[in-house]
Parts: structure tokens; C-alpha cells; sequence
């Protein structure tokens, strides 16, 4: 389908009276059909030759930003975006693209100032209640990403990410209570995301509520008896909490069976103070190529904490990762089709 794409502009160039216009629109389009292939830098590229053409093109902008997000590339994400944000300063769905680059490369206040104007345009927007709570949560706020929530809950209580934050904050705030609370509320539609799924189980693990936490993990296996990440945390939860040992070292073996190697899982079981049966623990790791020890105690080379810096930017600033797998709000999908000119951001 890409090379019908590339044919028609390839001809579209060579047509006599076809507008500069059309040609860029044509190129955000090519643009478009990279950026859905997870091919960014030729999105990139595609979206700067419509720019050249037709500098008017808003939309190639903002997909050039998304792009430069995607391929880490934050530093050149902000720049496109503050020229978007200069022409249209009360942009929503720019500012909170904003805020999450400038988070991405760890410039929490600036990114706290875009949201909280983002907050004055339209206080009842929930994903930016949302978004502000994320970032006062990375900044250890927890009060203050507590209260942002509760607007967001009043707003709509149906909202799931919201009641999940809810309950975490709570957790951070040590209302371990008020978590659970939060947490009963939450309704499993049978459609619900697999990965908020492992969320609310591994929250419930947090509130010590372990049956809940196995029920998710039950729900989630009934859907994929090999998912295993359902199949680890159940193994963690029978062999440090619920003491059924052989339980959780028959879903353990599983796991790593089916290729579950999240190292920081595997070291979260490992130093647990509570591991029954640890000397078949490590056995079980060696078995599938995991040193016990080395995950007890990881080499301080190790680590690779700059992912997220650009290295064409000459970013000189190291990027922090949002806290629990909470991300900001980073994009709208992206238009395509003959209309996209004229999309409104």
C-alpha cells in the first residue's frame, strides 16, 4: 500500500498545475503511512518536505513532533511543538504534547507550567487533571496529585486510569485503606486493556489484598492460559504472601518456560524477605540462564538509565522516565486522508 502511495506522489510531482499544496499534502500522507509502519525518521523526513512546501501545514508539525517523540528525539520535539504553541496558545492537545516531552527529558517544571495552563483553558478536562497528577506524582507531590485526581474522579468516576492513580497515590500516602476502596471500584469490563489488568493486580498486591490480586491474575489467564506475566505474579504472590509454595513454584517454572524475563520481577522475588523454597527459586532460575546472585546484586555498569537522551540534539539533559509506567497523554492518532490539511489540532 506504501508504494501506491510513493507512485502517486512521484506522479503528482511531475503533473503540470499541481500546487505546492498538494504536493505537501500528498508528502503527509507518504508521512503518515511511515509513521503507522513505526518507520519515524522517514515520518520525519516525509513531514519536513511538506513543511517546505506548505509551511501553513499545521498538522505535518504536529505529526513531525509525535514522530520525534517516538524515535526519543524530545529536544526536536519541543521545538516543533513551541512553534505550534505560538500559533495557537490555547492549543489543548498541543500543550499537553508539550508537557510530556519536556517531562521526557526531565524538565518537570516547565512541563508542570504547560499543563497547569492547560488547566486554566479547560479545567474540567479530565485527561489534563490526569496528566498534571502524573507529573506532581514524578515530582513525589503525592498531596497535591491526590487532590488533581479527586477533581478528575468527580468529574467522571468511570474513568479507569484516574481510579488507578487514585489508588496508587493512596498507597504512596500510606492510606492503604482509602487504596483499596478506590480499587473496589474499579469494574473489569471484558474488553479491559490487558496491561491495565496487571495494573490493578499489582496494585492490589501493594494493598495486601492478595485474593483480589489472584482473582486479576485468574481473569487474565482465563483469557491466555500462557500469559506469562499473569503466571509470575501469581507464582510471587503463593511464594511470598499466600504460602503455597508449590503452587507458585509450578506457575513459576511456567513462566520462565514461556520466556518470562523481566529482570526486575525476577529480582523482586529473589530478595524478598518472605520467598519460601528459595533454594528451588534459584535453581529454577539457573535452569533458565538466571543468576540468582548477579540479580541480587547487578554490576553498576549495568544499568542504562539515558535512553531517552537525543543524541543529535546534543540534549545535555538526562531524561527521567515517568515513575510506575504512568506516561503523559503523548498523542491524538494520526490523520490521514484528503482531508488532513484542514485537520484541527
Amino acid at each position: 500500500m506504501l508504494a501506491g502511495v510513493l507512485l502517486t506522489a512521484a506522479f503528482s510531482g511531475c503533473v503540470t498545475g499541481v500546487s505546492r499544496q498538494d504536493v505537501a499534502l500528498e508528502y503527509f500522507n507518504i508521512g503518515n503511512a511511515y509513521y503507522e509502519l513505526g518507520r519515524y525518521d522517514e515520518a520525519s523526513d516525509y513531514y519536513i518536505r511538506a513543511l517546505d512546501l506548505d509551511p501553513s501545514l499545521s498538522s505535518s508539525t504536529y505529526n513531525l513532533a509525535r514522530a520525534y517523540i517516538q524515535g526519543e528525539r524530545f529536544t526536536a520535539a519541543v521545538r516543533a511543538l513551541e512553534d505550534l504553541r505560538g500559533e495557537d496558545p490555547e492549543n489543548l492537545v498541543v500543550l499537553q504534547t508539550l508537557g510530556y516531552a519536556f517531562s521526557r527529558l526531565g524538565r518537570n517544571d516547565e512541563a508542570l507550567e504547560v499543563l497547569h495552563t492547560a488547566q486554566e483553558l479547560s479545567p474540567f478536562d479530565v485527561s489534563v487533571l490526569f496528566n498534571l497528577a502524573v507529573l506532581h506524582g514524578v515530582a513525589e507531590r503525592y498531596e497535591e496529585a491526590y487532590e488533581v485526581l479527586l477533581q478528575a474522579h468527580e468529574i467522571d468516576d468511570s474513568d479507569h486510569e484516574v481510579v488507578l492513580l487514585l489508588a496508587e497515590t493512596s498507597l504512596a500516602l500510606d492510606r492503604e485503606e482509602e487504596a483499596v476502596e478506590f480499587l473496589s471500584r474499579f469494574e473489569q469490563p471484558d474488553e479491559a486493556d490487558r496491561e491495565l489488568l496487571l495494573r490493578l493486580a499489582r496494585l492490589y498486591t501493594k494493598a495486601t489484598s492478595y485474593s483480589d490480586s489472584l482473582n486479576v491474575y485468574a481473569t487474565l489467564r482465563d483469557r491466555d492460559p500462557e500469559d506469562e506475566d499473569a503466571l509470575f505474579g501469581e507464582a510471587e504472590l503463593y511464594l511470598t504472601f499466600v504460602e503455597d509454595s508449590e503452587t507458585g513454584l509450578d506457575r513459576l517454572e511456567e513462566a520462565l518456560e514461556l520466556g518470562y524475563a523481566d529482570r526486575p520481577g525476577l529480582t523482586r522475588l529473589v530478595i524478598s524477605e518472605n520467598l519460601m523454597q528459595r533454594d528451588r527459586v534459584e535453581e529454577l532460575y539457573a535452569e533458565y540462564g538466571f543468576n540468582a546472585e548477579s540479580l541480587r546484586n547487578p554490576s553498576e555498569d549495568s544499568s542504562n538509565d539515558t535512553d531517552d537522551v537525543e543524541e543529535d540534539d546534543n540534549a545535555d539533559i538526562d531524561s527521567e522516565p515517568l515513575n510506575n509506567s504512568e506516561l503523559l497523554n503523548d498523542a491524538e492518532e494520526t490523520e490521514t486522508g484528503e482531508g488532513a490539511e484542514s485537520t484541527d489540532l
